[in-house]
């Protein structure tokens, strides 16, 4: 099961970038993030552990990380892996951004789909965000 959402912004990826891999800058658009860890650079392979307002800390991996252009990471859960892809495709004038998010290993019932609408709320909101930032 997955879910996307795409989003044009006239600027370029490497800006667009820096909202991903700054911790600081991460934190104006995933507003519910609290804690952030990643015990090494921001290059595939690299885990690391982020708690989120309301839940209990997680551990992730990044599983592809290609600068300027996406990182994915995975978060195994007792309901199921957790895959957040964050992609920057180049278009005329500026760059689509495109959020998703895949739950992998889990049965389809309205538990897993209820789970993943959930965690997927505020994406939209969260993509904006960068949107505003990086156009200013």
């Amino acid at each position: 099961m997955k879910l996307s959402f795409e989003l044009f912004v006239e600027s370029t990826a490497e800006k667009v970038w820096a909202y991903y891999e700054d911790i600081t800058l991460r934190k104006l658009w995933e507003t519910d993030l609290e804690e952030y860890y990643l015990a090494g650079d921001f290059v595939t392979g690299t885990k690391g552990t982020m708690k989120l307002t309301g839940m209990p800390a997680m551990d992730f991996e990044l599983v592809s990380v290609i600068k300027n252009k996406e990182f994915i990471d995975c978060t195994p859960t007792p309901f199921g892996d957790l895959v957040f892809g964050h992609e920057l495709e180049k278009v005329a004038n500026g760059i689509k951004i495109k959020h998703s998010l895949e739950i992998k290993n889990t049965p389809v019932n309205e538990e897993s789909i209820a789970t993943l609408n959930k965690i997927f709320d505020d994406t939209t909101e969260a993509v904006f965000k960068i949107k505003q930032a990086v156009e200013q």
